[in-house]
């Protein structure tokens, strides 16, 4: 069973602007990095699904050093400029670790099959 703990943190910064923090800060079954970014440029990408999980180191560093085009952090921090939109980032920060969750439950084993069958007739 896959499950995620996910602390969010928000705070007025200069602008005025509204700073959303989600991280997660625990996790069973799998890696608590969930958020998806590009190596070249450092920024947020996307949020995981489960290829992400397998496809992309969770680190900078290890991607670097494989060449990986993304990696995965378990931190993720955004500036929004209304409240509407800082809400939104907080409410589609917890969908879709739910999702990923549902998703990774879902799995039971490998994304990727390589198998053949042969299905005989009676």
């Amino acid at each position: 069973m896959v499950t995620f703990t996910l602390h969010q943190v928000t705070a007025i910064v200069e602008g005025p602007a509204y700073r959303v923090t989600n991280e997660v800060t625990m996790a069973q079954g799998a890696s608590p990095a969930t958020y998806v970014f590009k190596t070249l440029t450092q920024e947020f990408c996307h949020y995981a699904v489960a290829a992400d999980m397998t496809q992309w180191p969770d680190s900078y560093d290890v991607a670097r050093l494989l060449g990986a085009a993304f990696y995965r952090l378990p931190l993720v921090a955004r500036t929004w400029h209304t409240v509407a939109l800082m809400n939104q980032d907080l409410a589609m920060s917890l969908q879709r670790l739910q999702f990923l969750a549902d998703e990774l439950n879902a799995q039971q084993g490998s994304l990727t099959i390589d198998r053949t069958t042969t299905v005989q007739g009676l």
